[in-house]
């Protein structure tokens, strides 16, 4: 461990963080983050030797952070990414008498409080640009796997066009739902340049499991259904091809060539359940759009920047 004293906050490795729980003899919550516990042994004894090499204030910090940690009555799990340069990721638990957060980057944790403030100035940075050209909250109500293969729509297009680029082809006009399944299955690979790692980086659930070639088949005739695709069928061994529309094509490229993109889950006990709820930001040229994800549903908005502001305090509201 370290302790960086000038902004209160502690360096933790995966093995001593891991040995945590059993160190302070810590109960866990249902929203705690899946780094804390699980460890053995060997955790414990890191977990040990770092406690002891502290000063008393830094044991205090970590004592206090770290229960909150455990068992928190909110938690929010943020990705965040301004082009391919800027990546935050981290779990701010909040319990009412405050916010601690845990963040990640390459194997180190930093454990340290927090506040309103600084989650805001986590979305800021990334999404905080000119002005939206678009300046509405209409809202497209889809359902959670539409939202999921629209993003991995999104990147599949992009995919392809690089493709076409690096091999001196034609850009391609449509997509087929395999190619979107694949995209899919490659979600849970940790690589934030692309929308639909960042999104499936804080789902509360694996994608790639479920949303096999047939699912994204159904999800991309919904989305054709709201005018976001037209379709070329099925004829025969060829499958069908998708074709965005101009309104597919805005919403694709907010997307994929997004400026900054935040994605995040909040978690919360109410009456012995859990909710969450998973949403991705992208700004792109001209619009700021959000997309979610819920057990009852999701669906799609462009953000004007009041909403954004809305959104921001509600989930950063200690």
């Amino acid at each position: 461990m370290r302790y960086d004293a000038e902004n209160a906050r502690i360096e933790l490795s995966a093995a001593e963080l891991a040995g945590a729980v059993s160190g302070l003899e810590l109960q866990l919550g249902p929203v705690a983050p899946g780094r804390l516990g699980g460890g053995g042994a060997d955790a414990l004894r890191a977990f040990e030797d770092g406690l002891a090499s502290l000063p008393s204030a830094a044991r205090d910090l970590l004592a206090a952070n770290l229960e909150r940690l455990a068992d928190p009555a909110r938690a929010l799990k943020i990705a965040a990414a301004a082009g391919d340069a800027w990546l935050h990721r981290a779990v701010y638990a909040f319990d009412g008498t405050g916010v601690s957060v845990l963040a990640s980057a390459l194997d180190s944790n930093f454990l340290a409080s927090s506040s309103a403030a600084d989650i805001a100035a986590v979305f800021s940075a990334a999404l905080v640009g000119e002005p939206p050209v678009i300046d509405s909250d209409t809202r497209l109500v889809l359902e959670g796997r539409d939202v999921v293969t629209l993003v991995a729509a999104a990147d599949a297009l992009r995919y392809g066009r690089l493709a076409a680029l690096s091999a001196h082809k034609q850009y391609p006009e449509g997509l087929v739902s395999s190619e979107i399944a694949a995209r899919l299955a490659e979600s849970m690979i940790d690589d934030p340049r692309w929308s639909s790692n960042l999104l499936a980086s804080v789902l509360p659930f694996d994608a790639s499991a479920f949303m096999d070639t047939p699912t994204v088949e159904l999800a991309m005739a919904r989305l054709a259904e709201v005018g976001l695709f037209a379709v070329t069928e099925r004829d025969g061994a060829l499958p069908a091809i998708y074709h965005p529309t101009d309104a597919g094509l805005v919403t694709l490229h907010a997307i994929a060539e997004a400026g900054g993109r935040v994605a995040f889950t909040l978690f919360e006990k109410r009456q012995d359940a859990l909710a969450y709820e998973s949403v991705l930001l992208a700004r792109g040229r001209g619009m700021l759009l959000m997309l979610n994800v819920a057990p009852e549903g999701g669906g799609m908005a462009p953000l004007s920047s009041g909403a954004l502001a809305q959104l921001i305090a509600r989930v950063s509201e200690a």
